[in-house]
């Protein structure tokens, strides 16, 4: 079995932390939900893990509520088996190796969970430490590195919810920023 973990340039929420970031990329004029993308390929030991679509790593947030496109490459005909959340989906590879499935929509959750992609040869990738919410992509100039607890405006926003938590008037979010 083989596990993966690639840095991305991809600040990740889940529910109530969404606010967050949609103000901090208000700010920056981009909105762009998406699964999750890797800046580099795993390393080439990783054979089945090189034949994923970039967003299937280790540590991920995948987008809730919508139908989840999972894809890579393989052999031509090989069948893949995609087991994650309750949910257990089969593609075959067309004649150019692509596959190709969607899971169905998920909730968000805060506890981790592993995706499982099995070929029909039996070699398998365990994708860990997965969770499912909000997931946002903010492009830009390189000051858009800095993590949003040090601008003054992350600040302001985290400052709010440890108030709103300590009020109870939410839970406290899961926040995931990625960086190179």
């Amino acid at each position: 079995m083989t596990t993966l973990s690639q840095p991305s340039r991809i600040r990740c929420v889940t529910s109530a932390g969404r606010h967050i970031l949609s103000a901090l990329l208000a700010l920056s004029g981009i909105l762009i939900p998406l699964a999750r993308a890797s800046s580099s390929p795993p390393s080439i030991d990783d054979a089945l893990a090189h034949r994923l679509g970039a967003p299937f790593r280790d540590h991920a947030v995948l987008q809730r509520g919508l139908p989840l496109p999972v894809w890579g490459w393989c052999a031509t005909g090989t069948q893949v088996t995609v087991a994650f959340a309750n949910q257990r989906k089969t593609a075959q590879a067309d004649k150019n190796g692509k596959w190709h499935l969607h899971l169905d929509p998920l909730k968000a959750t805060r506890t981790p969970s592993s995706m499982m992609i099995t070929e029909q040869g039996g070699e398998r990738l365990e994708i860990k430490d997965i969770v499912v919410g909000e997931v946002w992509v903010a492009a830009g100039q390189s000051n858009m590195e800095e993590p949003v607890r040090n601008t003054d405006v992350g600040k302001s926003l985290l400052k709010g919810i440890e108030k709103r938590v300590a009020d109870g008037q939410e839970s406290r979010p899961l926040i995931r920023e990625a960086y190179p």
